[in-house]
């Protein structure tokens, strides 16, 4: 019965990932504007992010600096007044968004290492496989352990 019941929670985990992979869309990305300053920010098949919400806060301030959207290609252009690590949100409402700095040196230059993009598809599909398998895991381990209290000692 235990074995049964195990195997079949193994086969709903897998059908769940099976299935969830085609939606691994939701996650988002973005990258440098080089002619100018800017953040293009995408979702992870590629579609921009269209007319989410961004706002900007100046380096060690907490007031925001600068609200706006991004346009129909997923775009916001910024004029960063002075030197520092500029703090940049995005956010599409719906749940999906970027939280990014952005370095700007005394020449009002980006710098180029100030935009990284996100983990790639196979380290997140690594983590989420690696949570399932521990979560797993822990069940079966204090299934078993309830288990052999139940039992009478011989």
């Amino acid at each position: 019965m235990y074995i049964r019941k195990t195997s079949l929670f193994l086969i709903i985990i897998l059908l769940n990932i099976l299935f969830v992979l085609p939606l691994m869309g939701h996650g988002t990305k973005y990258r440098l504007i080089t002619k100018g300053t800017g953040i293009e920010v995408l979702y992870a098949d590629g579609t921009p992010m269209s007319f989410a919400e961004v706002r900007i806060f100046a380096p060690g301030k907490k007031k925001l600096y600068q609200k706006g959207m991004t346009d129909r290609m997923g775009r916001f252009m910024i004029a960063p007044e002075y030197a520092g690590k500029w703090k940049i949100l995005v956010s599409d409402g719906m749940g999906h968004g970027i939280k990014t700095e952005l370095s700007v040196n005394k020449n009002g230059l980006v710098r180029k290492d100030a935009f990284n993009n996100s983990l790639p598809l196979f380290y997140k599909l690594l983590t989420g496989l690696s949570l399932i398998f521990a979560i797993t895991g822990m069940w079966m381990y204090f299934s078993i352990k309830r288990k052999n209290k139940e039992r009478p000692a011989n």
